[in-house]
């Protein structure tokens, strides 16, 4: 699956692959279990949510908390 902006695919097969694998490690180790994230003020997972973001798949509340767009939970659910 090609994630589409606008009807436009934005990312190649291997993006799309990494942007998956970051999407389902996010959820893993940041989720609150409610669709709100917390990246406990780590660093990395702090970067990790602001590329989702920047793909419109989590929005931020600030750069600690964020939460899952309908974008974000769309994505996850694809095999």
């Amino acid at each position: 699956m090609l994630l589409a902006i606008g009807g436009k695919s934005t990312m190649d097969d291997r993006d799309d692959e990494i942007l998956q694998a970051l999407a389902w490690m996010v959820d893993q180790y940041l989720s609150r279990g409610d669709g709100s994230l917390d990246n406990d003020a780590m660093s990395a997972g702090e970067l990790a949510m602001e590329v989702l973001a920047n793909r419109s798949l989590v929005e931020l509340e600030n750069s600690r908390i964020g939460r899952w767009t309908q974008a974000g939970r769309d994505f996850l659910a694809v095999d």
